[in-house]
């Protein structure tokens, strides 16, 4: 097989479900980097929270790239610098943080250091029979300050390339089809977590950044599992769904893997052939 890059999505994919990356899938890629191999991490989390992985697997070595705001940013790792960036029109976005209010939608935007919040308290959410504090792991997570700012929109630039907002899980897909219907073709309204609802530019997803990056799909391979993968993974002509994938992944995959558990990656990796057991 003609594989010149790899592209993987981090969180369910990547990451097993302590957030680690697991040892055989962290030694096959690693592997295939020095083999020549190029490495794109493409995930919905911003480029601050995705340096620690992308050091751990050695892409500023292997001029690795970073994909993050769901296909809004391109990140170099080797020369530290932004490749490409699309941003949401800044009064579009003042429009979409104004529409939260009075509602049960909890928005989170970075903003250097810092994820702007309403209200540092109100990011709890109910998921698998349990309480999690959402918008402290997140910051956790990247190494962000929250900051609580009354009116969010107040205080956004002109780089705002994605807002994030945690809604209760047994919630969401109602939310998400309401702002559908508000915002229209104006912004991409994406689900990427039980509890993450993201809005992006309409053109930006997984797909488009490496469009823009000009990868091509003919010698890609790509990883996902939530719904803001199904245009990672139908974009590479060898587009590998987790096991633990949705199915609307699942149906666009070239081939199924083991769950984010179970070293899927390395078992993908090794059914084609790239990787010997």
């Amino acid at each position: 097989m003609d594989i010149k890059t790899i592209a993987l999505d981090i969180d369910g994919t990547l990451l097993d479900i302590n957030g680690k990356i697991m040892p055989k899938t962290k030694k096959a890629l690693l592997e295939l980097q020095d083999k020549g191999v190029h490495l794109i991490l493409a995930s919905g989390r911003p480029v601050k929270s995705m340096l620690k992985l992308a050091e751990e697997l050695g892409l500023q070595d292997h001029h690795g790239i970073i994909l993050s705001n769901n296909g809004s940013i391109g990140y170099d790792t080797k020369n530290h610098k932004i490749i490409f960036d699309t941003p949401i029109e800044k009064q579009l976005a003042q429009e979409i943080l104004k529409s939260f209010k009075g509602k049960k939608i909890h928005p989170m935007v970075e903003a250097g250091d810092y994820f702007l919040v309403n209200d540092v308290y109100s990011g709890f959410v109910t998921w698998n029979g349990e309480i999690h504090n959402i918008m402290e792991r997140e910051a956790r997570a990247g190494a962000y300050l929250l900051k609580e700012v009354e009116a969010i929109e107040d205080h956004i630039d002109d780089h705002v390339n994605k807002i994030l907002t945690i809604v209760e899980p047994a919630e969401i897909e109602e939310v998400i089809q309401e702002n559908k219907k508000i915002f229209g073709d104006k912004i991409h309204v994406v689900q990427t977590s039980p509890y993450f609802m993201e809005f992006v530019r309409p053109e930006s997803n997984k797909a488009y950044g490496l469009g823009k990056l000009n990868i091509d799909p003919e010698t890609l391979m790509s990883f996902g599992d939530s719904m803001n993968d199904k245009e990672l993974v139908e974009y590479a002509k060898y587009g590998v769904a987790m096991g633990n994938a949705q199915d609307g992944v699942k149906d666009v995959a070239y081939h199924v893997t083991s769950d984010n558990n179970s070293e899927g990656i390395y078992k993908a990796l090794v059914h084609f052939g790239l990787i010997k057991e």
